[in-house]
C-alpha cells in the first residue's frame, strides 16, 4: 500500500507540475516500476517454492493480462 500510494503521490505531482519533459518523467518512472516489477519477482518465487509451478502462473496470470492491456491501452492512446 506505501508503493501504491507513493506512486500516486508521483502521479498527482506530475500533473501538477504541468509542462513536464517526457525524458524526465521516464527517469523518475523507472525506479518505481523496477522495484514494483522486483516485489512481483520476489512473490512470485515465494509461490512457486510453497505452492508449485501451477499455483505460481495462476497467480501470475492476472498481473500479465493486466500489464498488457495497460500496455495496449497506452499504444492505442499515444496515437
Amino acid at each position: 500500500m506505501l508503493i501504491q500510494s507513493a506512486m500516486a503521490a508521483g502521479g498527482a505531482l506530475a500533473v501538477f507540475a504541468g509542462n513536464l519533459n517526457e525524458r524526465w518523467a521516464d527517469i523518475y518512472s523507472m525506479p518505481a516500476c523496477a522495484l514494483l516489477m522486483l516485489f512481483g519477482l520476489l512473490a512470485l518465487q515465494e509461490e512457486w517454492r510453497f505452492h508449485g509451478g501451477v499455483a505460481a502462473i495462476r497467480a501470475m496470470a492476472p498481473g500479465l493480462v493486466g500489464c498488457g492491456l495497460a500496455a495496449l491501452a497506452g499504444q492505442i492512446l499515444s496515437r
